[in-house]
């Protein structure tokens, strides 16, 4: 049992991921949004305080990736362990890793902001799919639910 347990909680996380980068991804595709540089170059703002060291991409900016990822990471921590002290340290690690971003000039708060979202929203999703509607099932679970199914349907007089 403990085994299903793990492979629940790995399922969950991976189809947190995989929902969120498609969505990113599409997004990313559909909006071509510039990135915090490129974008105050292009308006001839000169802007001087961006890190330094730090290669930026021109494209692609909305919504935030690397937030996405952290935030479904994060909800889906926060569910399937549903302890309040791993819960903020998780929420509070997705937080940071969305600043950085913004720090980062690589993202405005815009793009984290849909990237948090997306990433919550597919967190959701996936816990949905494996913990509600039960999709992820053992072999010998699927078995006996089958034989539990047909036992109970009425019989025709």
């Amino acid at each position: 049992m403990l085994s299903l347990q793990k492979k629940k909680k790995a399922l969950t996380i991976i189809l947190a991921y995989v929902y969120s980068g498609l969505l990113i991804q599409v997004a990313k595709r559909i909006f071509h949004m510039p990135r915090p540089k490129y974008f105050f170059e292009q308006n001839l703002f000169h802007y001087t305080h961006f890190v330094e060291g730090v290669s930026t991409y021109h494209q692609h900016s909305f919504p935030s990736g690397h937030t996405a990822s952290a935030f479904a990471l994060a909800t889906v921590l926060v569910f399937v362990f549903k302890k309040k002290k791993i819960s903020y340290y998780c929420l509070f690690f997705a937080f940071l890793i969305g600043y950085s971003r913004i720090y980062l000039a690589q993202h405005f708060l815009i793009d984290v902001i849909f990237g948090a979202i997306t990433g919550i929203v597919c967190a959701i999703a996936g816990y949905h799919q494996v913990y509600d509607l039960k999709i992820f099932r053992s072999a010998r679970l699927n078995k006996r639910y089958k034989q539990l199914k047909i036992a109970n349907q009425p019989t025709a007089i």
